[in-house]
């Protein structure tokens, strides 16, 4: 599962449907790693029945929700302006870094990244991605070091 669905799934953990994106498999049963040929495939749960009171998510988890969804549809521009959005109007919400890290990242603007993750960790020294977010962070210097000269 990626950080983002990861993400996703910890901010809307009732989903009746969850999007799970899988390698192809070849005609001969092994995997395709390559990132062009990926499939996507739809897993519907059977509803749950609980005897607890679900909270309703808040306008920042919808909005975060949002831009995860234009981030995994490839919609990065739109992604980072919902990320935007919620920078201004909830700025202490701490997820939205990652969000904007792991885009940074994967777009190969590694300082953005790094600056993203940090202010994350600065936002939740103890939160949920902090120890996977301090890994990325060493992994990354240890590429480029002159990533860890500009603390």
């Amino acid at each position: 599962m990626s950080l983002l669905h990861s993400l996703a799934s910890k901010l809307w953990p009732l989903s009746l449907v969850t999007a799970l994106s899988l390698p192809a498999v070849s005609a001969a049963g092994g995997v395709d790693g390559s990132a062009t040929e990926s499939a996507r495939r739809v897993v519907t749960v059977a509803p749950l029945k609980l005897n607890v009171k679900v909270r309703r998510p808040t306008s920042a988890e919808r909005l975060f929700r949002r831009a995860v969804a234009a981030a995994d549809a490839g919609r990065h521009d739109r992604a980072r302006a919902l990320l935007r959005e919620l920078g201004h109007r909830y700025p202490d919400f701490a997820p939205a870094h990652v969000l904007a890290g792991a885009l940074s990242q994967v777009e190969g603007d590694l300082q953005v990244a790094r600056s993203e993750y940090l202010a994350y960790l600065a936002s939740a020294p103890n939160g949920e991605h902090a120890d996977e977010l301090r890994k990325v962070l060493a992994a990354m210097e240890r590429q480029d070091p002159a990533l860890a000269s500009t603390r």
